[in-house]
């Protein structure tokens, strides 16, 4: 986020709004565990706060969380908070449940000279 504090009030709230409705438009409805991961009664990543473990697992088999908002803690670090109320950190060990069209390339691999 941008360093705010020599700017004025007006443009301080014009900018969390944007910036919330940017994060409001890329926040996924589902998600999914690509690694073990824990849930987190608050939006913070230490032992006191864990509520369950997910082991990993395939995709087919992986526990799916429903996303109805985001919290950002202390840190800065992106936490999406889950229908069951508690939180899992936004990293590398979960993973938008359905694909996306922000990666659609244009471009097309031949894997076979052979049509069918």
């Amino acid at each position: 986020m941008l360093n705010l504090d020599n700017r004025s009030a007006t443009f301080i709230n014009a900018y969390e709004k944007a910036y919330k409705q940017a994060i409001s438009k890329l926040l996924p409805g589902y998600i999914y565990n690509r690694r073990a991961i824990y849930t987190h009664s608050k939006a913070d990543s230490n032992k006191n706060s864990q509520v369950s473990k997910y082991d990993k697992k395939s995709r087919v088999h992986a526990k799916v969380f429903k996303v109805i908002g985001y919290k950002f803690n202390k840190a800065g670090n992106l936490y999406y908070k889950l229908s069951n109320g508690n939180y899992v950190a936004a990293d590398n060990s979960i993973a938008n449940l359905y694909y996306t069209k922000l990666g659609v390339s244009k471009k097309y691999k031949v894997i076979s000279k052979k049509w069918n």
